[in-house]
Formats: C-alpha cells, sequence, structure tokens
C-alpha cells in the first residue's frame, strides 16, 4: 500500500505504518496479532526487530517515522520506563505536525488519565527515567505524552475480546490510509478557483457545526468539487464518508417506504464512515447517538430529496464540534428549505478553462495540437462549456484527425452526444408533467427572452408557470439574468428539443418546430397538425423562397406561438416566404412575430384577443386590421420599417400596451386619437416616420418614459404628451419652438433637440435635467435660467452656428461641447465648473475675453479653444514639445499645461500624450488625452489640468500628439495656495 513518492521529493512513504511501543509488555502478544492483521489488509508496518536498542533512537528509526504515513502509539504500563519510546514519541509528534499526519494512541490496559497527567504506575517508571536527565528534555517528554494522551484513540478496557479490539483497530487504520489525500485531484483543471471559493464557506477554522451546499446545473461539476473536498481535508477529521450519488441510493430503495428508505440511507453512511459492513441501524436516532461527539467529514454527493437530507444530517446537534456536511445537489430548494445559508453555485468556466479541459481529455495535454485551435473552440462552444460535456466531447474526439473533427462538429451543432444525453435527462425526468412542458417550452421557443413577456404568453395555459420557472431555476436548468432574461444552457437547449424530436417520426405532428428543413416542408407541403403549439423558423437560413398555401395554418388550431424571425435583420430584408394566393386564416396567437409579412392586411378573421406581443418589421402591411378590437393582453407593437404602413388601427382597447415601436414607417402621417387611452405606454417611438405630422395634443400619458421621433422632419409641434417623460428623443425634427409647459416634466432627464434648424430659442427647461443636446439646431441663445439646472452635466452646441453668447452656466457641469460655433463671442465670466471638460475648438469669433475667461479663471480638467500663442499665465515656457520645470522646494499639488498646435489638413481626431520624467529618465506620471478636436483650420489651444502625487527637485514635461504638430508649450505649477 505504501508506495507514494511525491514529485518533489520531500515525501516518500516506505510504510503504511510506525508503530511505537515497549516491546517487554505488547511484542510477544498484543503487538504480534496486531501487526498480522495489518498485514491480512495488506497494512505495510515498520519491524524494529534487527535494530538494536541504545539509550537513544537511531538515524534508522527517525528515517522510519518520517517515511510513514500513519502512527500507532501503544501506550502500556512500561511505556514511559523506556527514554527510547519517549524519544520515539518526541519525533514522531514532530513529524506528525510538519506534514499533517494522523496519529492512533492505543491504551493497552493502562488508563488515559495515567498517561495524560503522568500518575499511577506508568507515572513511576516516567519519574524513573526521568532521573538524570536536563530540564529541556523532561519538558519535552511530558509535552508529547500530555498531546498524544489527548488525541482520541482506542482504550482496551473497553472491549471484552481482544481480537475484536484488534479487528476493529486494523479496519479503521485501514479507511484511514484508502481515505489519505490522493494526487488523483491534483491536475484538475480550473479546481483551485473552486477551492478558494469553498474553503471561506467551510470556515474550517470555526468549531461550530456547519452544513455547505454546492448547487449548480447537471454537468457542472459538483461531484469533482465535492470529490476533492473530501480527499483534501479528511486528514482534518476523526471520520469522514463520501457517499456518492444519493439520488440513485434513494431510486434503489423507494419501494421500501418512507421509513425503511431513511433507515438504509443511515446504514449506508454509518457502514462507509465506520468500515463496517455488517452494521445493524435499528432507528433514525442512530446518526445522532454515534456521531455526535465525533468531529466528522460527510459529503453527500447528487441529493434530490429533501428526505435524504432528513435522514443523513437532519440536525447539526447531530454532529460533534467541528464537523462540516457538504451537500451537493441541482435543487437550490433542497438546501434552503433545509436551513442551509451557506450555499456556493457553481458557475461555468471561462473560454480558456472550457478549452483547457477539453484539450485534456481529447489530447491528454492542456493546449490544442498546431492547426487545432479553431475546432477546439468550436467543441468548446458548443458543448456551452459545461465541464460534462468537455469531457464527454474531448473523450470522443480523441484520436480523431482535423478532417474527422470537422465532420463530427456537423453533427453536434444540431444533437447531443448520448452520454452527455443521459446525464441530463436524469433531472428533466423529475419534474413534474408542468414542469417538463414549461421546461421544452422554453427550450423550443422562449431561450434568451425575457420572463416577464414568458408569464404573459403562457397566462392562458396551464403550466403554473410562475411556480414553474421557480422550480426550473431552483433546479439549475434555467438562470435569470440581470436584465431578467431566461436563459438555459444550449446543451439543455437541445435535451429540450430531443425531446420533443421524439414526440413522433412525424414532424407536423410534434409541439414545436423549430427545425428549418423540417418547417420549411411542413408549411410548403401545409401537413401541420392541431398537436402544434409553436413554430420558430430563422427566414435568413432558407435557401430558396417558399410560396405557402392561403390555407397554410387552418389544420394548426392550437398554434400560440408564431415566429417568422431574420437573425441577420437590416433594412433590406429580402422577402423569403411568399402568400401569392393570400392567406385566408390565422389561429388566435399569443405570439405574432413574422418579419417580411408579405400582404397588405392581416386575415379578417383574425381574432387578436389573446395577442401579447406583435412584430412584424419590413412588413407589407397598410393596416392591420379594421374597427376596434379587444387587445386587454398585447404589450408589444414593433412594425418598424413597415415602409406601406399608412394608418395606426384604433388601439383604445389596448390597455396594458407598453411598447409601440413604428420607427421608418414612412408613409405614416398620423397617430390615432386612440393613443390617448394607452396609460401603460412606456416607449413611443417613431423615428424616420418622414411624412408625420399630426400627434394627438392634450393628452398625459401617465406611463410614457421614452419618446422617440427623430428624424421626423414633418413634425412642427412639440409632442406636449406626458409629463412624467423620462428622455425625448426630437433631434432632425421641424419643431420651432419648446412649450413652456416642458418646463413642468419633473421627471426628464435627457432632452435631444439636435439638427432642429427652425429651433431658435426655448424659454423653460425642467431642473431635472442631466443632459441637454443643441448640436446642429438653429438656437440663437439660451436663456438665463439654465444656470439653476443643479443636475446639468452634459451640455452639447457643436454647430450652432447662430449662437452669440453663451450665459452663467451651473457648476455641475461635466462636459460643455461648442465646436464650431462660428458666430459664438462672449462666454460668461462667473463660469466656474472645476470637473468640467470644454471644447471651443473652431471658435474663431471669441473676444478677448471670453479667451481669457477659459484661461485664466477655470479650473478644469481639459479645454481647447482657438489661439496663436500660449499666454505669459503659464510662467514656464517653451517652443517644440517638451520643457524642463525646476521646482525647488515649491509644494506642488498639481499643474496646468497649455500646447499650441497647428492644423495639419488631416480630418483625423487629434489625441494629445504628456509624459513627465524625473531625474535618471524615471516616468513618474503619463496621460493621454483623445478626441480632442479634428479637421481645424487654424491654430488651437490645448489646456488641461492634472495633479501631482509626489514631490520632486525637477520635472521634464514631454508632450507629442498624433497627426498635429505642437509648436510651443507652456505649464503653470500649482499649490495648494493658488
Amino acid at each position: 500500500m505504501a508506495s507514494y513518492c511525491s514529485s518533489s521529493g520531500s515525501s516518500c512513504w516506505r510504510y503504511d505504518v510506525f508503530p511505537s511501543f515497549r516491546g517487554e509488555d505488547v511484542r510477544g502478544n498484543f503487538l504480534s496479532h496486531l501487526v498480522k492483521e495489518f498485514e491480512n489488509k495488506g497494512i505495510i508496518t515498520f519491524k524494529d526487530d534487527l535494530i538494536e536498542r541504545s539509550h537513544t533512537i537511531s538515524l534508522e528509526i527517525i528515517e522510519a517515522i518520517r517515511t510513514s504515513k500513519f502512527f500507532v502509539v501503544l501506550f502500556s504500563e512500561n511505556y514511559a520506563s523506556s527514554s527510547w519510546c519517549l524519544d520515539e514519541l518526541v519525533e514522531i509528534l514532530k513529524c506528525k505536525e510538519e506534514k499533517r499526519l494522523e496519529l492512533l494512541p492505543i491504551f493497552y490496559k493502562v488508563n488515559p488519565a495515567d498517561v495524560r497527567n503522568q500518575t499511577g504506575q506508568f507515572g513511576g517508571g516516567y519519574r524513573e527515567t526521568c532521573q538524570g536527565k536536563d530540564s529541556e528534555k523532561q519538558t519535552k517528554w511530558k509535552a508529547a505524552l500530555i498531546k498524544a494522551a489527548n488525541v482520541a484513540g482506542e482504550a482496551s478496557y473497553n472491549w471484552l475480546v481482544e481480537a475484536d479490539f484488534i479487528t476493529k483497530i486494523a479496519r479503521d487504520i485501514s479507511a484511514k490510509l484508502n481515505a489519505t489525500p490522493s494526487k488523483d485531484f491534483e491536475n484538475v483543471t480550473g479546481i483551485e478557483s473552486h477551492m478558494r471559493k469553498m474553503f471561506p464557506l467551510l470556515c474550517l477554522e470555526d468549531n461550530e457545526v456547519r452544513m455547505v451546499g454546492i448547487w449548480g446545473p447537471p454537468g457542472i461539476g459538483k461531484t469533482t468539487i465535492a470529490r476533492v473536498l473530501h480527499s483534501r481535508l479528511s486528514s482534518e477529521f476523526r471520520f469522514t464518508v463520501l457517499m456518492e450519488n444519493v439520488r440513485g441510493n434513494y431510486q434503489r430503495t423507494i419501494d421500501s417506504g418512507e421509513y425503511n428508505l431513511q433507515v438504509r440511507l443511515q446504514t449506508e453512511l454509518l457502514s462507509k464512515i465506520f468500515n463496517q459492513k455488517d452494521l445493524r441501524v435499528n432507528h433514525l436516532g442512530t446518526i445522532e447517538e454515534r456521531l455526535k461527539r465525533q468531529k466528522v467529514l460527510i459529503v453527500l454527493d447528487d441529493v434530490n430529496k429533501v428526505e435524504q437530507l432528513e435522514a443523513l444530517a437532519n440536525e447539526i446537534h447531530w454532529f460533534g464540534p467541528g464537523s462540516r456536511i457538504i451537500i451537493t445537489t441541482e435543487d437550490k430548494q433542497i438546501l434552503v428549505g433545509h436551513g442551509i445559508n451557506h450555499i456556493y453555485e457553481v458557475k461555468l468556466p471561462c473560454r480558456k478553462t472550457a478549452v483547457e479541459i477539453l484539450c485534456i481529455y481529447a489530447f491528454k495535454q492542456s493546449a490544442p495540437p498546431e492547426g487545432f485551435m479553431d475546432v477546439v473552440v468550436e467543441v468548446a462552444e458548443i458543448s456551452g462549456h459545461l465541464p460534462l460535456g468537455l469531457r464527454v466531447l474531448g473523450s470522443h474526439m480523441r484520436g480523431k484527425n482535423k478532417d474527422r473533427w470537422k465532420l463530427e462538429l456537423r453533427r453536434l451543432t444540431t444533437s447531443l452526444h448520448e452520454k452527455v444525453e443521459k446525464m441530463l435527462k436524469i433531472s428533466y425526468d423529475e419534474l413534474h408533467v408542468r414542469d417538463k412542458a414549461l421546461f421544452l417550452h422554453i427550450a423550443c421557443m422562449f431561450n434568451g427572452e425575457n420572463i416577464d413577456l414568458v408569464t404573459q404568453l403562457l397566462v392562458n395555459s396551464d403550466l403554473d408557470v410562475s411556480l414553474g420557472l421557480q422550480v426550473l431555476l431552483d433546479k439549475s436548468l434555467i438562470q435569470i439574468t440581470a436584465d431578467r432574461e431566461i436563459v438555459m444552457h444550449n446543451l439543455l437547449q437541445k435535451l429540450g428539443r430531443e425531446v420533443v424530436k421524439q414526440q413522433s417520426s412525424d414532424p407536423g405532428k410534434r409541439q414545436f418546430l423549430f427545425n428549418t428543413k423540417e418547417t420549411c416542408n411542413i408549411l410548403g407541403n401545409n401537413t401541420g397538425s392541431g398537436k402544434i403549439l409553436g413554430i420558430s423558423l430563422d427566414i435568413s437560413e432558407i435557401q430558396n423562397d417558399l410560396s405557402l398555401s392561403e390555407r397554410v395554418f387552418e389544420d394548426m388550431r392550437n398554434l400560440m406561438f408564431l415566429r417568422f424571425y431574420d437573425k441577420t435583420i437590416d433594412e433590406k430584408t429580402s422577402l423569403k416566404l411568399h402568400l401569392p394566393r393570400g392567406l385566408n386564416y390565422l389561429p388566435t396567437l399569443s405570439l405574432l412575430h413574422w418579419v417580411a409579412y408579405p400582404m397588405k392586411y392581416i386575415p379578417s378573421q383574425f381574432r387578436p384577443e389573446s395577442l401579447v406581443e406583435l412584430r412584424m418589421m419590413h412588413s407589407q402591411v397598410e393596416k392591420l386590421w379594421e374597427g376596434t378590437q379587444t387587445l386587454a393582453y398585447l404589450k408589444t407593437i414593433d412594425l418598424s420599417f413597415s415602409k406601406n404602413l399608412k394608418e395606426v388601427p384604433d388601439l383604445s382597447k389596448a390597455i396594458s400596451l407598453e411598447t409601440l415601436c413604428l420607427q421608418g414607417c414612412e408613409s405614416l402621417v398620423d397617430l390615432p386619437s386612440s393613443v390617448l387611452y394607452l396609460q401603460k405606454l412606456k416607449w413611443l417611438r417613431t423615428t424616420m416616420c418622414a411624412k408625420l405630422k399630426v400627434v394627438p395634443p392634450n393628452i398625459n400619458l401617465a406611463s410614457l418614459e421614452v419618446v422617440d421621433m427623430e428624424g421626423c422632419s414633418q413634425l412642427k409641434t412639440f409632442p406636449d404628451i406626458s409629463k412624467n417623460i423620462e428622455t425625448t428623443f426630437m433631434g432632425n425634427t421641424g419643431i420651432e419652438e419648446i412649450p413652456p409647459s416642458v418646463g413642468q416634466w419633473s421627471r426628464l432627464e435627457s432632452l435631444d433637440i439636435n439638427s432642429c434648424r427652425n429651433l431658435k430659442m426655448f424659454s423653460h427647461l425642467p431642473k431635472t435635467l442631466v443632459y441637454l443636446y443643441l448640436t446642429g439646431s438653429g438656437i440663437e441663445m439660451i436663456p438665463d435660467c439654465i444656470k439653476d439646472l443643479q443636475w446639468l452635466y452634459y451640455l452639447y452646441l457643436d454647430g450652432c452656428k447662430r449662437l452669440v453668447s453663451l450665459p452663467e452656466l451651473p457648476g455641475s457641469i461635466k462636459i460643455l461641447s461648442a465646436n464650431n460655433c462660428k458666430s459664438l463671442e462672449k462666454i460668461s465670466s462667473s463660469f466656474n465648473s472645476p470637473k468640467a471638460r470644454v471644447e471651443f475648438s473652431k471658435c474663431l469669433s471669441l473676444d478677448g475675453e471670453a479667451r481669457r475667461a477659459i484661461m485664466q479663471q477655470w479650473i478644469y480638467k481639459r479645454a481647447c479653444l482657438p489661439g496663436r500663442e500660449v499666454p505669459p499665465e503659464f510662467n514656464h515656457r517653451a517652443r517644440g514639445d517638451f520643457l524642463t520645470v525646476n521646482l525647488g522646494d515649491v509644494a506642488a499639488s498639481g499643474f496646468k499645461a497649455c500646447l499650441l498646435l497647428l492644423p495639419s489638413g488631416s480630418n483625423k481626431v487629434c489625441t494629445v500624450y504628456c509624459h513627465l520624467i524625473g531625474k535618471e529618465g524615471r516616468l513618474i506620471a503619463k496621460h493621454r488625452f483623445g478626441g480632442v478636436f479634428k479637421d481645424f483650420v487654424a491654430a488651437h489651444l490645448f489646456i488641461f489640468y492634472s495633479v501631482l502625487l509626489e514631490q520632486v527637485d525637477v520635472i521634464r514635461f514631454e508632450f507629442s500628439s498624433i497627426h498635429y504638430e505642437i509648436t510651443e508649450c507652456g505649464v503653470q505649477i500649482l499649490t495648494d495656495a493658488s
């Protein structure tokens, strides 16, 4: 058994057990039987038969101690009468602590208290041995006896039959040796990251009993983590057990009844922990009785029923102080319901680690051979970085050349490897029938969709959606992102789709259609059935145009979800699905998503009463339907780039509508008055509706947050439709004024009126404004009230060619961009915004006072303005792009720098660099300023400020710029006083 030598050579095991004993007491009886039992169990024991004993232990004994894995100290009445034994004990304890090995004290016909306290006959022998020995040696001996006697051991007086006593000792030591931390898991890729996160949860230094959960989806590596923890921690505990596949044990005994099941589970655990195959459990209090005083490490792997925890670890007081119970499960609710608060959620490995895992199994090395990286990365992506998939697919690919990898990839893209499918399907099979149905809906239709949308789409089903989603989440079969999107791992998605495929050999008789070829065949041949609940077809994958019958959906009476989408969609999406004879019928759908719908109208028989989402981008539709329809569930209408749309239908009964998107509907002239009923509308978008002229006035939509009418060039009147708007985009419209009522919009944060050339002035703005975009507008003046906007951070005035002056601005400004304001002459001298970045490039009309205000009065991050020379206040000046400043004793806190840049004819953006160099060329600091300006035709000054983080005597300032020439530079040193 003892054959291991570490790679470093520091720990070479020659023996499993080193026994320390007093020969005259035990050699011919108890010890000989014990060593014989060790031999029967394959335990290699050190024997000192040929070593001559003296007053001090020999180097051979020390070497034997240091190459043994386990120590047995056999205390007998005359043990302490031997200085050899006592020296041996000191060396054993020293080695135990250095190498973190285990020791078992056996008290053979001697009381442990006599050993601990050196009393009785044992103590008498000890005192005789101490005579004539120095105090240092006596102190070491005494400490060693106390320490060894305090280790939990075995006492002969507890046993009537010595043979049973010996059998028990040998069995326990054998179990301990088998549980010794192995090298099996040292090279598990990515395991150290898990260990770093697990150890704080385990809190091993705490003496409390703690239960810790490891939670994650099937195949993510929970069992591997549990095995590594058991391997590494076993030496810290008196008793340990790794109970794998608890789920399987439960299923094997399920017919026995709940009570008998729990008894069997307890029997299995105790049999393993005590290494007794014949152990019997007669009642459910046995674990508590046997383990409540023991420090134990119990690992329960793959728990899937709360009853299993109730049987194996129902209460923390079942176990002794310092015990740790580790549970792995796919169901978080089992842990939460059991009161376990310390839970480690296992995440998927990163791409680098995933590739490494795959390569270990495919090539037996951590990186792919030359030329394989592309296919390796693709296989890792197909596996979704799931460790189970990486291991199985890596092993499957082992020994195959690159061409074979490519062939295998085609199959792996659409189907699961049978081993992966078998593993993942266990979790699916255990779901309630309604949760299985919900799983299939997500796998085939709703992976990546918003949880609120999915809940609404299934509101009329019998799936218990809210409960079902929580069950799938707890069982790690889905995740919910911070954006509330439902995400199912792609291998689980493939599993769900495989389940659907197995419903029938005829795709037209399955619940969901998602395969492009199969879906096109069914639609083209009109062979659908009432079994079909949902269709999801990416029309970009259709090779040839497909003509559909006018009756294509008549046999799909139960169809609820119809999605014809285009993952490559742009404004030039071409028609792929044609209806040459029209369309007679659409079922009562909850989801209608048909990109490039080829008809002018939806079938008149269509009843949208269950419709939740209507998306018909790039359609040929002119009007959806006639009259007033019941639209109580409708949340979204998106008719973007439906260029023939002339009229929005009556939406007065769309009381739940939250999004109305009409972007690029070039034929649309007005919005219907029925929009006043849309009190839940949050987002209204009519971007690039070039003919839109009329927006109903005098309405106040309570929930409206975003209005985007950018590019509605015919729109003359600012839409005053809600006081609750937070963001509005009105750029490139024909509006001529902003109504005073906008000043009362108490939630408005962003107002974009870029390129509104008919807009000359405005008088009122809300104090909540953060962003104000006026770039390219016809504005001639900014109202004085702007100084009161204490939340205004960003003001963009670029290209306002009629703007003559700037009033006092609030100190909150972070960015003031007024480039190319050709008429701008004056700037308020009272403006002082210490955190601002100000830009006045190509503002060639700025008068001298305005220039001085920019350069002298402001402390800011950066500024840019026309100029011909570095001003004198930058008292350290030089021609060219560098200068040296001798600071002497000046306590500098920062500096302002000014650079003169000349035009170069380049239209590229100017980027400026600054390096601060100390003595002997040491770099003190460096700065980069991107996007300063571009294509200017006159000399400009670029000014910036920075702190100095250290005090030095001399600084060399080196400046540079890409595409532009720096002809002069200047620096002003700042102190706290300045």
